[in-house]
């Protein structure tokens, strides 16, 4: 079964959440930080990318959101993932926390054998300098946070940031701070989320280098999440001549974590 409603669509199979309930917080036009070089929603206008400091503040609909969540989580009994993402950077959206403690009581509510599904949000990282946004974020059961480039000129080509955004250093610097704040929210899990692409556009480069791949092996190693998620590109991405990475690249890329991420409690993932 598909629906679309105010909030919520799907549900669709996802290679890292199983089946997941998609939970859109930004209304129908796309709203980012960034304007990454291979988004699959489509490239960005000029007034879709805006700053770290813009928030989307539409009225509060609590009970509209109760409705659908409660509706999906009665008769999606088989979803593995609720999860708050979707048209561009989630946390810009200024109701976050009320909605998620929506989700959390109708959860409760609903109360499911194995305790499902997670509520789970996609971040790009770069709003996590603010104190507020991560204090949200650590109560979600699975944040999942974008790092794709550990190399300030690799970041600023593959994902084309806003001119407010910090550096790639401070990024994962914040991501440190998350994770080290999400400890006291114990068992919620903090995924590293880098998505590796390959290219024959010489305005874009691949993002496989020796030197990015070097970078972010250490980012991962400072930052210590619980999970690392590796993925390529699955639809049309937004700029041309950007194309997935092989399966022989994904084996390469699992025996060079392997030997490069020294803390090996880190589960990371290749799909």
């Amino acid at each position: 079964m598909w629906y679309t409603a105010k909030f919520t669509f799907g549900p669709v199979h996802s290679r890292r959440l199983g089946l997941s309930l998609g939970i859109n917080m930004l209304g129908e036009k796309k709203k980012c930080t960034f304007n990454c070089a291979y988004c699959e929603i489509g490239k960005s206008k000029p007034s879709e990318v805006v700053p770290i400091t813009f928030r989307y503040k539409p009225p509060v609909d609590a009970e509209t959101f109760r409705k659908e969540i409660e509706s999906a989580f009665k008769n999606l009994p088989e979803i593995d993932s609720a999860t708050f993402g979707y048209m561009g950077e989630t946390t810009l959206a200024s109701h976050l926390e009320t909605y998620l403690t929506i989700a959390r009581k109708v959860k409760e509510n609903v109360a499911r054998p194995d305790k499902g599904p997670l509520i789970s949000i996609f971040t790009n990282s770069t709003t996590l300098g603010d104190p507020a946004v991560r204090k949200v974020l650590a109560g979600f059961d699975l944040v999942m946070a974008k790092l794709d480039c550990a190399v300030q000129d690799c970041f600023n080509k593959v994902n084309r940031p806003d001119h407010s955004v910090p550096p790639v250093t401070a990024i994962i610097k914040n991501i440190a701070l998350l994770r080290e704040e999400m400890k006291s929210h114990a068992p919620n899990r903090l995924a590293i989320q880098t998505l590796l692409f390959k290219s024959m556009n010489p305005a874009i480069p691949s993002n496989m280098t020796g030197e990015n791949l070097k970078a972010l092996s250490e980012a991962y190693d400072f930052i210590k999440p619980d999970i690392v998620q590796v993925y390529t590109v699955a639809r049309d991405p937004a700029e041309t001549g950007i194309y997935a990475i092989s399966a022989k690249d994904k084996d390469e890329l699992r025996q060079y974590f392997q030997a490069h991420v020294k803390a090996k409690e880190i589960d990371i993932r290749i799909y």
